[in-house]
């Protein structure tokens, strides 16, 4: 319990109960923690706002600079009423309507595609538009089997073998493709995962394939205990090792290009406490 027993209970009696109580200033100083320990100097963090989409927080990190990562069209709407603008919004696009992705495209936010299907739909809707793409890290992590995104077994991503049709869609309706993107898992349990898929993302994000990159984005999944003693990470040591791979891939592409996490329970997890 990081907030003082004497204000939760002066809290539960001013408002009754259940309440939620959230430390804005640990879910602020978590999120300025990213950028100390992921030292690459274009470098983003993408609250997850699924994690917790209460407008309070959300403002707070709006005031902090925040980016986000949204995957509904309320998670838009709610983002762009508190004054987010669209160049801080990610879209991730997973078994949406036809009615949602032409909402989401036409307040201007950037879509996240994660399917073949979805990217040929896309494109004969929005032929010679700006995308980013959602693969599969072929990497299977997190701390449960159902929060497990990787590996070629779950529906998120597209195949990293599945490169040639992406061009060949590309090229067909003219799209520009500025990012790529990948997530693990949640509760991810080991970091040499995030580096292997690191790697594997990597592999295929070369100039051939995709010359207009302007950033990666390497999703989020960062654990948080539980339990009193549980492990935690040595979160200086991880943000490190990306940065040190991501600078290698720079110079290899030629150009430096933004890198993007999408941090959610990580930055709130930790911070709220439920009165009953």
């Amino acid at each position: 319990m990081h907030l003082d027993r004497d204000l939760l209970l002066s809290l539960a009696d001013q408002y009754g109960t259940p309440l939620y109580v959230y430390d804005l200033d640990m879910i602020i100083q978590r999120y300025r923690d990213l950028s100390r320990y992921i030292t690459w100097p274009k470098f983003h963090a993408l609250y997850a706002m699924k994690a917790n989409y209460c407008p309070a927080i959300l403002k707070a990190l709006l005031d902090e600079g925040a980016w986000l990562d949204t995957v509904s069209p309320g998670d838009v709407l709610l983002a762009r009423k508190l004054g987010y603008p669209v160049e801080r919004i990610l879209y991730t696009a997973n078994n949406l309507k036809e009615s949602e992705m032409q909402q989401v495209v036409q307040s201007g936010v950037l879509m996240n595609i994660g399917s073949l299907s979805r990217l040929e739909k896309y494109g004969k809707v929005f032929p010679g538009t700006r995308i980013c793409l959602r693969f599969n890290p072929d990497v299977v992590d997190g701390g449960h089997a159902k929060i497990m995104t990787g590996g070629n077994l779950t529906k998120f991503g597209i195949l990293l073998q599945d490169v040639p049709q992406v061009k060949a869609l590309v090229k067909q309706y003219n799209l520009t493709v500025v990012g790529l993107h990948e997530h693990t898992g949640s509760g991810l349990t080991r970091t040499d995962s995030v580096y292997q898929s690191m790697h594997n993302m990597l592999a295929i994000a070369t100039r051939e394939n995709f010359p207009d990159l302007e950033f990666v984005d390497f999703g989020g999944g960062f654990k948080v205990p539980y339990k009193p003693g549980e492990e935690t990470v040595d979160y200086v040591a991880f943000g490190a090792e990306m940065t040190r791979i991501f600078a290698e891939y720079c110079e290899r592409y030629g150009k430096e290009l933004y890198m993007y996490v999408e941090p959610g329970k990580y930055v709130v997890a930790e911070a709220g406490q439920m009165l009953v």
